[in-house]
């Protein structure tokens, strides 16, 4: 072999181990990405898998609050029926004493109906929760649901101060029980956040722009926990030592199923605001009230 083909051996065996080389490089990066690839998959695989374990939990949990549900609102019925004969025959016991009842026992009496008042919030909460209580709409004028609640309200609480605030149209075409049950809660809140003794403002107000009215509630009261602050709409959530933590679930449940809107936040220097947004739905009220007046 002369010069001239060792030259051209040379060049050429350079050239394949050059181009071996580049392949083995590309090759090895290759197989670090399927590496790489495989270790994100397996990742993604574990994640999944922990995703569906806890998603298994959470049905299972689930399946036991609606045993728990379903049985809690059979008991809520059982109680129902004998707490109504007690809010009776107080009423009667209330009437035939009325002569003669001194301020002690006047005081015995507005305790039995705060507890009878409390009892019937949780039956009626549990009912709601359970689902076993169904919307029917109707035209309602949230200044006057108000003014029925606060009355109520002021002869049980007398330490409590409520101030109400209306401004425009407050009609709306919704649930009368359903709101009434929503803003008891709210106002019940209060109540125990100003422990008992305390102001509550009341502020509604028709959002013309909109079609809507709004609905705030503020207390003068500590404010709501940090701890349970983005929380407190969850079920079983209460800042309360004693309490089920159901009340404002049910409030956003009844809201949402009316298409509105609520939130909360701290006041300063203290205090806690709940507000409320409600559609007006003023044409269908309209339609409502041609119905009911054919």
């Amino acid at each position: 072999m002369d010069q001239q083909e060792k030259n051209l051996s040379s060049v050429v065996t350079e050239e394949i181990e050059t181009s071996l080389k580049k392949a083995f490089k590309k090759f090895s990066e290759a197989g670090a990405r399927l590496e790489a690839k495989y270790f994100d998959l397996q990742k993604e695989v574990n994640r999944l898998n922990a995703l569906l374990s806890k998603k298994e939990k959470e049905v299972e949990q689930v399946k036991k609050l609606a045993s728990v549900g379903k049985m809690a609102a059979v008991l809520a019925h059982e109680i129902r029926t004998p707490l109504g004969a007690m809010k009776l025959y107080l009423s009667l016991l209330e009437e035939k004493m009325s002569f003669k009842q001194d301020k002690e026992t006047s005081q015995y009496v507005q305790g039995l109906k705060r507890g009878i008042k409390s009892l019937e919030n949780l039956v009626c909460n549990i009912l709601c929760f359970s689902g076993s209580k169904k919307l029917s709409l109707e035209p309602v004028r949230l200044d006057l649901l108000f003014k029925a609640l606060i009355k109520e309200l002021s002869s049980l609480y007398p330490g409590v101060s409520f101030k109400l605030s209306v401004k425009g149209d407050t009609y709306i075409l919704g649930s009368r029980e359903g709101l009434e049950r929503a803003f008891l809660n709210i106002i019940t809140n209060s109540i125990e956040a100003v422990k008992k003794e305390g102001e509550i403002k009341v502020i509604i107000e028709e959002i013309k722009s909109k079609g809507q009215v709004k609905v705030v509630v503020q207390d003068s009261g500590e404010g709501i926990s940090e701890d349970i602050f983005d929380k407190i709409f969850d079920p079983f959530v209460s800042g309360k030592t004693k309490g089920t933590g159901l009340g404002l679930s049910i409030v956003q449940s009844v809201i949402n199923q009316h298409g509105g809107e609520v939130s909360a936040k701290n006041l300063s220097p203290k205090g806690a605001s709940i507000e409320v947004i409600l559609p007006k739905k003023r044409s269908s009220i309209h339609s409502y009230i041609e119905r009911e007046e054919q």
